[in-house]
């Protein structure tokens, strides 16, 4: 059976999912040399998907001025 035709919606926990794999990406830089290709390729994958984050999270930004 493919995800298409499945009978009901399957709820993911993206959030979840992401705050996991971001905190275990931290703890395996804290154990690494900052200066390493990987540790910069990581370093860079977090920013870049923690300001996905806060500009997808409404409750992140900034209220409209009137």
């Amino acid at each position: 059976m493919s995800l298409i035709d499945f009978p009901t919606p399957v709820i993911v926990p993206y959030q979840e999912m992401y705050e996991t794999l971001f905190n275990a990406i931290t703890d395996a830089l804290d154990t690494m040399q900052k200066n390493t290709p990987a540790a910069k390729i990581l370093m860079e994958a977090q920013q870049k998907t923690e300001e996905m984050y806060i500009s997808a999270d409404p409750k992140a930004q900034k209220p409209e001025e009137k």
